[in-house]
């Protein structure tokens, strides 16, 4: 898997993903969620993992109108699923939302990104 076969979303999710995966934070449930994904992406917000207190992203439209949200959270879902079926990464759901956690390999094409 080359990063030209990547597009910059993806990209990006991979790197903010690794970064995640790299923090350590107990509790979290993935390595990068989709609504923290959204802030970084879309709102431009910065997404920090803290190691001790893990905060889940609430659900606040950061300025967004709510179908704005909507499509950036199925922009966001797409990029989750396509970079499932490249084996890069396994998607999990909880209430709430959804989220990626790295693959070996996926680890392997993140840290080729940074």
């Amino acid at each position: 898997m080359t990063q030209q076969k990547l597009s910059r979303l993806q990209q990006s999710i991979m790197q903010m993903a690794l970064a995640g995966h790299a923090s350590g934070a107990q509790g979290r449930f993935a390595d990068l969620y989709s609504g923290e994904a959204i802030l970084a992406l879309y709102v431009g917000g910065r997404v920090s993992y803290d190691k001790h207190a893990v905060k889940q992203p609430q659900r606040q439209y950061g300025g967004m109108t709510p179908d704005e949200y909507r499509s950036a959270q199925a922009a966001i879902s797409r990029a989750f699923r396509r970079l499932e079926e490249r084996g890069l990464v396994r998607r999990v759901n909880y209430i709430g939302g959804s989220g990626v956690i790295l693959t070996d390999e996926g680890q392997q094409v993140a840290k080729r990104l940074t």
